[in-house]
Formats: C-alpha cells, sequence, structure tokens
C-alpha cells in the first residue's frame, strides 16, 4: 500500500483515489534513451519556459514602440472631388478639386515621460530575461538531479537482478541436494529464505526505477 501511494504521487495521481497496477513493475519500465540521458535539455517543453519567452518577445517589442515615440511623423495625405456649379443638373460644368499635402508631426518635450516609459519597458525586459535565466538553471538542475537518479536506479536493479538470479540458483541447487538426501532442512530453508528476500529486494529496486524514469521523463516535460 505505501508503494502504491509513492507511486501514485510520483504520477501526480490523487492518493485518494483507487489505482489499479496490472502486471508486474517491469511492464511499466522502459528503457530511457541516451538522448535522454545525455542530450541538450529541452526548456521548450516546459510551458512556464514558453511563457516567459512570450513575455521577453512583447516586452522588447513595447521598448521599440516607445523609442519610436521620439522619431518624428511624416504623413501624405489627398483628396479629389468634383463640385457642380449650375441650376438644373443636366446643365453647368463640373469643376474638379484635388488636394495633396504633406503633414510632418515632431514630437516636443514632454517632460521625460517617453524617456520613463522607455526606461520601464527596458527594465520588464531585463527582469523577463533574469526570470528566464533563473528557470533554466532550476531546470538543469532538475535535469541532472533526474538524471543521477535514474543512472543510480539502474545500476541497483540491475545488480537486485542479479543477486535474485544468484539466489535462485543456490535454490534450485540446494533443493536437489535436499530432494537426494545429500542436503538438510536448515539449509533448503535458508536458501528459501534468501530468495524470499532476493525477490523482495528486486522488486524494490524495480519500483524505484520506475520511480526514477517518471521522474526524468516529468524533467524532460514528456
Amino acid at each position: 500500500e505505501q508503494m502504491l501511494n509513492v507511486l501514485k504521487i510520483s504520477m501526480g495521481y490523487p492518493v485518494q483515489d483507487a489505482l489499479e497496477v496490472q502486471g508486474d513493475l517491469q511492464a511499466l519500465w522502459e528503457a530511457i534513451g541516451e538522448e535522454d540521458l545525455q542530450g541538450a535539455i529541452p526548456f521548450a517543453a516546459r510551458p512556464s519556459w514558453q511563457m516567459l519567452q512570450t513575455s521577453i518577445q512583447l516586452n522588447e517589442l513595447n521598448v521599440r514602440l516607445q523609442r519610436a515615440g521620439y522619431w518624428p511623423g511624416l504623413y501624405a495625405f489627398g483628396s479629389y472631388s468634383q463640385s457642380l456649379y449650375a441650376n438644373k443638373l443636366s446643365e453647368g460644368n463640373w469643376y474638379p478639386t484635388t488636394v495633396v499635402g504633406l503633414q510632418l508631426k515632431v514630437p516636443i518635450f514632454d517632460g521625460l515621460q517617453k524617456r520613463a516609459k522607455t526606461q520601464r519597458a527596458k527594465l520588464k525586459v531585463e527582469q523577463a530575461r533574469l526570470q528566464l535565466e533563473m528557470l533554466e538553471e532550476a531546470i538543469s538542475l532538475e535535469v541532472q538531479n533526474a538524471r543521477l537518479s535514474y543512472q543510480n536506479a539502474l545500476e541497483n536493479w540491475q545488480s537486485q537482478k542479479a543477486n535474485l538470479e544468484l539466489a535462485e540458483h543456490i535454490y534450485e541447487l540446494t533443493s536437489i541436494k535436499y530432494r537426494e538426501g545429500v542436503g538438510s532442512s536448515v539449509e533448503l530453508i535458508q536458501s528459501e529464505q534468501q530468495l524470499y528476500m532476493s525477490q523482495q529486494n528486486e522488486q524494490q529496486a524495480l519500483y524505484e526505477l520506475v520511480r526514477a524514469q517518471m521522474n526524468l521523463k516529468r524533467a524532460l516535460g514528456k
């Protein structure tokens, strides 16, 4: 029950809800590829990283917008119309009117308001970049620890699996000796107890391996 609760927590599954695990633990384990153990950390797989990247881009656009307020603007305008001078619609002449011009807008001193807005926008960019850097460091540390935990768990499981195979072999030989009358019941009981303990250790190591695998996948954003 305790192992099942820890498994629920590792999966993000509500502890109070029922969880039925079918098959054995080894069916839940799958080998982690070399890319996940040694490759570059996929920061973009984290929604929080994507949000900070978007925030940086928006704040950089805001900086450019505030700086554009210092620039003069030249705007062209034009219009065309025709006027009729007559008592009747069918009589008289139409006189076209065309207006074309340029309008120049030059920013005037505004009490340093534009400068203050630009500085605030630049500060937001730097803050977002700092937050992104801190997030990447935290993710890197999390992935590094998860990779190390997985490798240690894998080595431990392989060791316990080898111990189990040895205990099974010893128990088989002891059983043969006992059946043939050349072995004692004490030896048989001891080998059986050792086999049971090795089975428990192997299952515990396999459980820790599955848990480490889930933690690594979560750290990699999978």
